[in-house]
């Protein structure tokens, strides 16, 4: 009948779905698998970060002969996207280099190694200072997990801070390599200071020295520059850069010893297996001259001052008491 053709119709249009049919290659699943992982390392909980770290390095070197490529590009990805989780990554590629599995020695680490500079060299050029700053994180935590050699890792933060001695240097452009500096040697002073000791206290010594060259110019910040918001008076602004070093000499003092337990240290977890590997010198790298139309970032919120306030209440008379923000790019 009409009725039952009707209904035999709609039955076919609804019959499920052969999931066969709509399943990717697995190919694509089993690169998606990883991808996933990589990205996903460290998100739930640290507690079982060190066995998870472990189950996720084995299961990548199997993988390494078919998606090498990927697993490469994959985690600096995610160094460059999840800087927080910087020290967990270089704890990663510490456990794929010391167990190979198959692969020769060291081409895991060279691989890395190389490919890190490519990318920092790269960021550098185009004057990406997202990238930039994630980069050298993540070169810090390889000297940290004994991929990079302690000695490169220094020479590529005493390069970031040569910047601050450039003739005629902008005050913003100096300011932001200094934070640069100051935010790897969170990262890194304790294995600086255990390996190259006079190296790393002539680093800290020039950072000081930057920064106290830099006081006297923080007084003298034009009042166009005010710090947001119509609440904040002038002694509650704080400079990234005053933040960082307050940090580092904290760190660097004898009540921490460089270790804090708001720093991820799982490379420090592996030593025993990271103790084998032989540490690479990181490739070389130059930072170009400023250009116009390069920006360094603060990370404080600045706004242009039109006009001074009438009243002389708000923004603008925060300015002129000494408020104002140090020059640098939005």
């Amino acid at each position: 009948s009409a009725r039952a053709a009707h209904a035999s119709a709609h039955a076919s249009t609804h019959m499920p779905v052969n999931k066969r049919a709509r399943e990717e290659p697995e190919e694509e699943s089993i690169e998606k698998r990883l991808v996933n992982l990589i990205v996903r390392i460290g998100d739930r909980s640290i507690a079982d970060l060190n066995s998870h770290l472990r189950g996720l390095a084995a299961a990548l070197t199997a993988e390494l002969p078919t998606s090498r490529t990927l697993i490469y590009d994959t985690i600096l990805d995610c160094v460059r996207g999840l800087q927080p989780k910087a020290p967990i990554y270089g704890a990663l590629c510490g456990l794929l280099a010391a167990n190979p599995q198959g692969e020769p020695d060291g081409v895991v680490a060279a691989d890395i190694v190389a490919q890190l500079g490519r990318e920092l060299q790269e960021a550098l050029d185009v004057h990406a200072t997202f990238s930039i700053r994630a980069f050298c994180r993540f070169a810090i935590e390889l000297a940290n997990a004994r991929v990079a050699s302690v000695d490169s890792a220094l020479a590529l933060l005493e390069t970031l801070l040569a910047v601050t001695a450039e003739p005629g240097v902008l005050p913003a452009r100096a300011e932001w390599f200094a934070c640069v500096v100051l935010d790897s040697l969170a990262l890194g002073g304790e294995v600086f200071t255990r390996d190259a000791p006079e190296r790393s206290a002539a680093l800290l010594g020039a950072v000081r020295a930057y920064a106290a060259t830099r006081g006297a110019d923080a007084l003298s910040a034009p009042a166009l520059l005010l710090p947001y918001g119509g609440a904040t008076r002038p002694g509650e602004v704080t400079e990234h850069f005053d933040a960082l070093f307050a940090l580092v000499e904290a760190l660097s003092s004898d009540s921490y010893h460089w270790r804090s337990s708001l720093l991820l240290a799982p490379s420090r977890s592996f030593a025993s297996e990271l103790a084998a590997l032989e540490p690479l010198p990181l490739p070389t790298v130059s930072v170009p001259a400023h250009t116009r139309g390069c920006t360094y970032p603060c990370l404080r919120r600045l706004r242009l001052c039109s006009e001074p306030a009438a009243d002389g209440d708000g923004d603008a008379a925060m300015g002129d008491d000494g408020g104002g923000g140090g020059g640098g790019g939005g």
